[in-house]
């Protein structure tokens, strides 16, 4: 990849992370993930570790598809899951004692914070396209005279 792909890239995502806090909280929380895994144990780096990046690579894609999506709460339930998906790997790594405690209160923190922001913006979603409803039910043309 050129310097002037790169730069391209970066173009094009920066928008979606200076608009869409949650995006960014996920992207840092997988950032997060990858320095965390990278000092697993051979046997939890390729699985634990590995499967938890696949899991927010999959949270990343499910959130920029709701911002340029619509409808949007489809996509945010699809985030939802996959953040409850989190929860239970970040679980599995607890119970195998591969974080410090310092690691868990910041990843719980990302994931928490992840989590209530995209619950909000799914209510938020929800109503409006409940509104939106609503009002062309009471525009449609009725039938008879």
């Amino acid at each position: 990849m050129t310097i002037e792909e790169k730069q391209q890239l970066n173009s094009e995502l920066l928008p979606i992370y200076e608009q869409v806090p949650v995006y960014k909280e996920a992207a840092d929380l997988l950032i997060f993930t990858y320095g965390l895994s990278e000092r697993f144990r051979r046997a939890h780096r390729y699985s634990l570790g590995e499967d938890m990046r696949f899991v927010l690579h999959d949270l990343l894609d499910s959130i920029y598809d709701a911002h340029v999506m619509t409808p949007r709460s489809p996509m945010i339930l699809k985030a939802l899951r996959l953040c409850n998906s989190a929860k239970l790997l970040y679980r599995a790594m607890d119970a195998q004692n591969l974080l410090r405690d310092w690691q868990c209160a910041e990843y719980i923190a990302h994931l928490g914070s992840t989590s209530k922001q995209l619950t909000a913006w799914y209510k938020y979603e929800r109503k409006k396209e409940n509104k939106d409803k609503t009002k062309l039910e009471l525009t449609a043309p009725t039938g008879g005279t």
